[in-house]
């Protein structure tokens, strides 16, 4: 199972391999962006939506239910903001007009029409990324959107190693040598004899034999 990545500030991207043998590069990135934190009140409406919309459409969420919590909370927030909930995984240049005209509300219109979910919310069987689940706890939701958000805030303060430490770790691998044995005069002779009398022995294999008249 290929892995995927949610992260948010509360900034959310996660991203997407086309599915086919053998596996491709990424094809896109999903991103969408929530600047504000949404109500309760939408999360659980969206929260139940979800689960409805899955059941009717024979669809299921994301074996990885980050993806699946960070979606609910980008629709419930455009919710709050918009009156509508307009897909959070597209870029708009204007959310209002768009959220007004409907064609990416949720469920968005190649959704109903073809089973296509950008955000990947709803994902049919055969998909590689579904899982087996048509329901998700708000719970799972506060939970998981939770960990996203401390991940990045660890990320973001956790300072780089000092650029002293790290010259100083170099310059004590260099001066790290290997220690050879001590060899005395007396060793060195006695190997040069020992060579000598090898080359003697060498000499006299390779030397033709004698053949009488």
């Amino acid at each position: 199972m290929r892995a995927l990545q949610a992260s948010t500030s509360y900034s959310v991207g996660f991203g997407i391999s086309t599915v086919a043998p053998p596996p491709p590069p990424p094809r896109h990135r999903v991103v969408f962006s929530a600047k504000a934190e949404p109500t309760e009140k939408s999360v659980e409406i969206m929260r139940k939506f979800s689960e409805q919309y899955a059941r009717r459409s024979d669809t299921y969420f994301c074996v990885d239910k980050s993806v699946t919590s960070v979606v609910i909370k980008g629709l419930a927030e455009h919710k709050d903001t918009l009156g509508a909930p307009l897909c959070p995984c597209r870029h708009y240049d204007d959310k209002a007009a768009e959220a007004q005209q409907g064609f990416w509300n949720c469920p968005c219109v190649p959704m109903r029409e073809r089973k296509e979910c950008h955000c990947m919310l709803f994902l049919t069987p055969e998909n590689d990324f579904a899982g087996q689940d048509q329901t998700i706890s708000s719970e799972e939701i506060k939970e998981t959107t939770a960990k996203m958000e401390l991940g990045g805030l660890v990320a973001a303060v956790a300072p780089p190693p000092p650029h002293h430490h790290r010259h100083q770790t170099s310059q004590k691998k260099r001066k790290q040598s290997v220690e050879l044995p001590h060899i005395s005069r007396a060793d060195l002779d006695q190997t040069r004899v020992i060579r000598a009398d090898q080359d003697h022995l060498s000499a006299i294999a390779l030397r033709p034999p004698n053949h009488c008249t």
